[in-house]
């Protein structure tokens, strides 16, 4: 049986193989562009200086708001793709499909056209000071060029993921990240063009994405038929994806406003020194996320075809797998900050007065890490079996609930020092909500597994 012609094999083969074979290619994707985020703040701080690596910084939340919306689309478009792959419903997976491209486009060219009219006042409010709004402004409008190409790519490959190709969703990714990567030396030192450099490299790479997954479509290899008729907006359709992506969106569009916040608050703290400490720690943190990311990314689609097919002893299986991946990658990650903190800050910046500031700042700053794997996996885990409130929930504990008044409680008291306590302070409590919503869900989820292994519709074992 060939990938493109089913997704059966979703729910048979056996899981811990399976969701080796979804995540890997997720995490790899993920984790170089982790890479590239590091490697492109390498290349400016060091080819630009600190004050283009600070523009850098405040450009993050219009880049953060702008993935945020690429992912509501993608999430919640793939959720009911594989619920409905499931389900045996072909048609309803793939208008679906349809809906997310046209939506995603529309969205993507209203947004670029809303950020060049209020460029430069959007800067500001994210915390610009007149020594970094030049960077921040060349480095935001070249970026403009490519939103709706950005947002379209993003959010369909997690609709290839939906269907099981995890490793074609790598490869496009790869491909316009290593691109970049390339790319962003000979801009930035070669020809000399500073901070626009990057954000011309950035471009290019996402316009390759964009069209190596349109070209994926295109070819009729994909188990989700990319139809012209079904390229429309489907009010009915639309609100079910925007429900259901909601949370991804909240948890990224609140990662954005947060940087807003603290860009504003430090840079009345500290300064500009400040304002790049949180930059780089950002940096360093996406190799945290990115993997997470990337995890749930390949048991997103496991969870929610076994859920649709009503295989629930599989979807709790699979569910403790991603959460021990999850705690794996979160250790590792922390030992790693905690052992070699100044070789990590010293990749960034050469500047001593910077060294000295962000070293105890990152250290702070990623105290609890070892419990956010948790957090993260069990959110994907509602958005996955359709549940789009306890999602939403989890999503805001940790973005605005707790995390928002910790910052200004902390900051008020402790000023700096205060924010960087902050974050592993909201995780805690964050972790607290999540455990107490989460057992809820799973006496639901046992009660309907045993309920089907007494009337024996429960399928074959899982063969973790």
């Amino acid at each position: 049986m060939k990938r493109a012609a089913s997704s059966d094999f979703l729910g048979k083969e056996p899981l811990f193989p399976l969701l080796m074979r979804l995540s890997v290619p997720a995490v790899v994707g993920m984790m170089v562009m982790a890479m590239y985020n590091i490697v492109d703040s390498i290349f400016v701080g060091r080819g630009a200086g600190s004050l283009a690596l600070a523009g850098l910084a405040i450009a993050f939340p219009v880049q953060i708001s702008l993935g945020a919306l690429g992912q509501m689309v993608g999430v919640g478009s793939a959720s009911i793709a594989s619920r409905k792959l499931g389900e045996g419903k072909q048609d309803e997976a793939e208008a679906a499909l349809g809906a997310c491209v046209a939506f995603v486009l529309i969205l993507g060219v209203l947004v670029t056209g809303l950020l060049a009219m209020t460029l430069e006042s959007t800067l500001t409010l994210f915390g610009a000071t007149d020594a970094i709004l030049p960077y921040a402004k060349d480095y935001v409008q070249v970026l403009l060029w490519a939103v709706p190409l950005q947002m379209a790519a993003m959010s369909t490959m997690n609709l290839i993921r939906a269907e099981g190709n995890a490793k074609k969703a790598m490869n496009v990714m790869l491909t316009g990240i290593v691109l970049n990567i390339i790319l962003d030396p000979i801009f930035i030192f070669v020809l000399d063009m500073g901070i626009k450099g990057a954000a011309w490299a950035t471009v290019i790479g996402q316009a390759v994405n964009f069209v190596l997954v349109f070209l994926y479509y295109l070819r009729g290899n994909s188990v989700l038929k990319l139809k012209r008729e079904n390229l429309k907006l489907r009010f009915k359709l639309i609100r079910e994806i925007v429900v259901l992506g909601l949370p991804n969106f909240v948890q990224m569009a609140g990662t954005g406003l947060i940087a807003t916040i603290i860009n504003n608050l430090l840079g009345s703290f500290s300064g500009e020194v400040a304002i790049s400490t949180y930059g780089i720690i950002s940096r360093l943190m996406s190799f945290l996320m990115m993997p997470l990311g990337g995890i749930a990314q390949g048991f997103q689609p496991i969870a929610g075809f076994n859920y649709g097919a009503k295989n629930y002893l599989r979807v709790r299986q699979v569910f403790m797998l991603a959460l021990g991946l999850g705690a794996g990658i979160s250790l590792l990650f922390f030992s790693l900050v905690m052992t070699f903190p100044g070789a990590l800050i010293g990749l960034f910046t050469t500047d001593p007065e910077l060294q000295a500031y962000a070293i105890p700042a990152l250290k702070m700053f990623c105290m609890a890490t070892p419990i956010i794997g948790f957090q993260m996996i069990s959110s994907i885990y509602f958005q996955a079996i359709g549940q789009a409130r306890p999602a939403m929930l989890l999503g805001l504990s940790r973005q605005f609930i707790v995390l928002l008044p910790m910052i200004f409680l902390l900051s008020h008291f402790y000023q700096a020092q205060g924010i960087w306590v902050a974050f592993p302070a909201s995780d805690l409590i964050s972790v607290l909500v999540t455990g107490l919503v989460l057992s809820f869900e799973l006496r639901k989820l046992n009660k309907k597994i045993g309920e089907a292994s007494g009337s024996g519709i429960e399928p074959q074992a899982s063969g973790v």
